[in-house]
């Protein structure tokens, strides 16, 4: 296994491994249908800045869009599954540093009170 340093690994680079074992374990054969309807979650705002929402992504001009930069659906499907656990993992952090946030200007208030 390799180390990734963060802003040294693309996007391409992190998931081919994983790509690479999907086609290894899997034998997976593309429908015709154009689209795929979404009704999970939406990305983090900061994945959402330069990123369409799944929907959007999983919407036959989202797809289409995908295709004409050489991008397969389970490349999609493959992106949006690293997307979302991102903003997961973006959401909770977010949660805990508000946390610390409130605990600590409680504390300062605390504080400037005893001091008056």
């Amino acid at each position: 296994m390799k180390s990734m340093v963060a802003g040294e690994v693309s996007y391409e680079e992190a998931i081919n491994p994983i790509r690479r074992a999907v086609a290894e374990l899997y034998k997976l054969t593309r429908t015709r249908k154009k689209s795929c309807e979404y009704d999970g979650y939406e990305l983090h705002c900061s994945v959402a800045c330069s990123s369409p929402q799944p929907d959007y992504q999983l919407s036959e001009e989202g797809l289409r869009y995908h295709k004409e930069r050489g991008r397969k659906p389970i490349d999609v499907l493959l992106m949006l599954a690293f997307q979302l656990g991102y903003s997961s993992a973006k959401t909770d952090a977010d949660k805990e540093i508000d946390f610390y946030q409130r605990a600590i200007s409680l504390a300062d208030d605390k504080l400037t009170l005893k001091k008056v």
